[in-house]
């Protein structure tokens, strides 16, 4: 019953991770093509 528990804490952590790099990773894309439009407007 313990090693369930603890494999299903490990996952939630690895997916609570990997969306929170996503996230980072949309935010920067984002970022960058908001640049890119400005620059192309100037």
């Amino acid at each position: 019953m313990t090693l369930i528990e603890i494999v299903a804490g490990v996952f939630m952590s690895a997916i609570m991770l990997a969306v929170l790099i996503l996230i980072v990773k949309l935010i920067r894309d984002t970022r960058e093509t908001m640049k890119n439009k400005r620059n192309n407007r100037d």
